[in-house]
């Protein structure tokens, strides 16, 4: 992709990576070797799953274009950077946490309509991540492993095109 080429409008969406997750997470493997976190898993299920390639770094691995999977908490803090790299580079950051006000926005400003609700399936509330594990030491074990991940996604918020802090806030 040529990056500076000067009507290239790029989109990317954030997502914090606790909850990106925990997405379909009953459903990833479709063999059920995970279990299924809707009909609860078992303590071993969990374990086997939050020690999968599927929470690991996820966007980290994506955005820094890696062939290879990382190494949890120990992944090298170069992929950091090249994620950044990337990040600064997009026309658009849209943080999920507030999709909807993000693409009214991103429509506004490239005059585009959009008057309903884009993404109203994202309405439905879910527990906060740590209260659908269910396990302290677990939730601890998954912020270590893709604490990667989450300081990219903290630091690409200041990026988002909308402060989603703020309109939580009101």
């Amino acid at each position: 992709t040529d990056w500076e080429y000067n009507e290239l409008v790029s989109v990317v969406i954030i997502r914090d990576p606790m909850d990106r997750l925990l997405a379909k997470d009953a459903t990833i493997d479709g063999k059920g070797i995970y279990g299924d976190s809707t009909k609860g898993r078992s303590a071993q299920e969990w374990w086997t799953y939050a020690n999968s390639r599927f929470t690991n770094n996820y966007a980290l691995r994506v955005l820094s274009s890696s062939r290879k999977e990382l190494d949890g908490e120990n992944t090298d803090p170069r992929f950091v950077q090249k994620a950044k790299e990337l990040l600064k580079r997009v026309t658009f950051v849209l943080d999920q946490a507030c999709l909807d006000e993000s693409i009214r926005e991103f429509a506004n400003i490239m005059n585009l309509t959009s008057d309903a609700p884009v993404h109203a399936d994202l309405k439905r509330v879910h527990k906060p991540a740590r209260e659908r594990i269910g396990n302290d030491t677990l939730y601890e074990h998954l912020l270590r492993r893709n604490r990667r991940d989450i300081e990219v996604y903290e630091w690409s918020k200041k990026l988002a095109l909308v402060n989603c802090s703020a309109i939580e806030d009101r």
